[in-house]
């Protein structure tokens, strides 16, 4: 009876062995999966700030382009007020 009863335990030890050995690579592809996520989460948050950064240089280039027209502008008034003040320091002469 001893003899069935080391074979029994040794079954036991086997099986155990083995349960072991599924819950690690349970554990692994748990692992794996958290890592592939971590990943996709990676790529979507580069991905959001690429596109914030597209959007950005979008922006400053029509800043650019407004603040060009705007000094563009102002050059333009500046040169009717220095004519007229010449006419009005040419009107004071006369």
């Amino acid at each position: 009876m001893s003899e069935a009863v080391a074979i029994e335990v040794e079954e036991k030890v086997e099986e155990a062995e083995v349960i072991e050995e599924v819950e690690e690579k349970v554990e692994e592809a748990k692992a794996m999966q958290k890592a592939e996520e971590v990943e996709v989460e990676e790529a979507e948050a580069i991905k959001e700030v690429e596109e914030a950064e597209a959007i950005v240089e979008e922006v400053k280039e029509k800043v650019k382009i407004e603040v060009k027209e705007k000094v563009g502008e102002l050059k333009k008034k500046k040169k009717v007020v220095v004519e007229l003040e010449e006419t009005v320091e040419e009107a004071e002469v006369i």
